[in-house]
């Protein structure tokens, strides 16, 4: 191999990290040092370089499964876009926008696997740990001091470097995912002590607590779950995790005595009725617009109207659009924006790409779950984190958000060398 090449590689993986170091601090820079929104898009243009990297090097890629699945979902649904343009009002700008969001990750996710390896990995992860704990003490600093008025609820305000705007405690909640998975792989290898561990365990759900990421509990105990079922464990090893179990209710009791001090309604929505309700109930906020769960059967018997080829096909990319494009909004979206479609990836993707899309797309994350993994170290977090984002497609809007490359990056992990970048 060329030592040009060589070096282009070793650029690619500068790359990455700098895209995954932006995420950290790209909505700290919008908000404290008022960088415009669209600083967003400099890791759209990085991510054309790794394009052409995985280009250059497409005879290395071996995930032919995951590029057909997106390569069918993205033709499939960019046809039916545009085909339905005269009747939605999407146009080439909103379809080239939407296009954009499902591709920017797979390339990103491709690049990873290629340009990275373990001792690539290995530093991310630090930068990321360092990154949590320091935004700990931002967050718990939030927490004492900034109480806006007339905010009914200021947890999703405390957000530590990620802000403190609605829609931060996204990225506050995949970070802590990314560093707690990558802790539990790295504790069942006895790699980290588990008093350590233990610290990371309790800091992470009591912050959930404080600051109201309700998600987090359930996130913890699905990669407990999946921990506890896929790695084999002496009788020593069960009574720690018996332990842990115990030591995890503890901290969650405290940490929710706490939650339902600073926000006395969660009593209700923390109640087997209230998580009945929220799982299975009339809408998210109960005011006319769709559940996490279950909005995707409401797209398409109300909002689809029924309409077998919608249901199936969904409008198209550019239809469903969410936001303003040159001065105006697609139809569907000035139709039915009270449903708040596009909170959550499920009910967004339903509409653009039907149930045909929606399907694809979970496929692909299924695909990772069961693929080969080549660094066996990792195996474990790659895993955890296929299952996690199967979650959050359901549950919010972390995977339409740039809060998307760290999910990405640790199910990467499982994927890379482990020697160096270019064996």
């Amino acid at each position: 191999m060329s030592s040009s090449i060589k070096i282009n590689n070793k650029i690619f993986e500068k790359i990455i990290f700098i895209e995954l170091i932006f995420v950290l601090f790209e909505r700290f820079l919008i908000q404290n040092f008022k960088a415009p929104d669209y600083i967003i898009y400099l890791i759209d243009i990085l991510n054309i370089f790794l394009f052409f990297g995985l280009i250059k090097n497409k005879k290395n890629i071996g995930f032919r499964g995951l590029i057909i699945l997106y390569t069918t979902l993205l033709l499939f649904s960019s046809i039916t876009g545009i085909l339905n343009f005269s009747t939605w009002g999407g146009n080439l700008a909103t379809l080239s926008i939407e296009f954009r969001n499902f591709a920017r990750f797979p390339i990103f996710f491709l690049s990873c696997t290629l340009f990275l390896d373990s001792e690539s990995i290995r530093k991310i992860y630090k930068i990321l740990m360092v990154f949590f704990f320091v935004n700990l003490i931002f967050i718990i600093y939030q927490y004492l001091t900034f109480h806006p008025p007339g905010v009914w609820t200021r947890g999703d305000m405390l957000n530590g470097l990620f802000g403190t705007e609605v829609g931060g405690n996204t990225f506050v909640n995949v970070s802590f995912l990314v560093v707690i998975v990558y802790s539990l792989t790295k504790w069942s290898q006895k790699k980290i002590k588990t008093n350590r561990f233990l610290i990371l365990v309790g800091l992470t759900l009591f912050i959930s607590a404080i600051i109201e990421l309700k998600a987090f509990f359930v996130e913890f105990a699905i990669l407990y779950i999946w921990y506890f079922i896929a790695k084999k464990k002496t009788y020593k090893e069960f009574l720690i995790n018996i332990f842990l179990i115990i030591f995890v209710y503890a901290i969650s009791f405290v940490g929710l005595q706490v939650m339902y001090k600073e926000y006395p309604w969660f009593y209700d929505s923390m109640s087997f009725q209230g998580i009945k309700d929220q799982l299975f109930g009339s809408g998210y906020t109960g005011s006319g617009d769709l559940n996490r769960f279950t909005g995707i059967f409401t797209v398409c018997s109300k909002l689809f109207g029924g309409d077998i080829l919608k249901t199936i096909f969904g409008l198209g990319l550019g239809n469903a659009y969410s936001k303003s494009m040159l001065g105006s909004y697609p139809m569907f979206f000035n139709n039915f924006y009270y449903t708040h479609y596009d909170w959550f990836s499920s009910t967004y993707t339903t509409v653009q790409a039907g149930f045909f899309g929606l399907l694809i797309y979970l496929s692909t994350f299924i695909n990772l779950i069961f693929k080969k993994k080549i660094n066996k170290e990792y195996t474990l977090n790659s895993q955890i984190m296929c299952i996690l984002a199967l979650f959050l497609v359901f549950y919010g809007e972390a995977l339409k958000t740039d809060a998307g490359y760290l999910i990405y990056f640790a199910i990467s992990s499982g994927f890379v060398k482990l020697g160096g970048n270019d064996e």
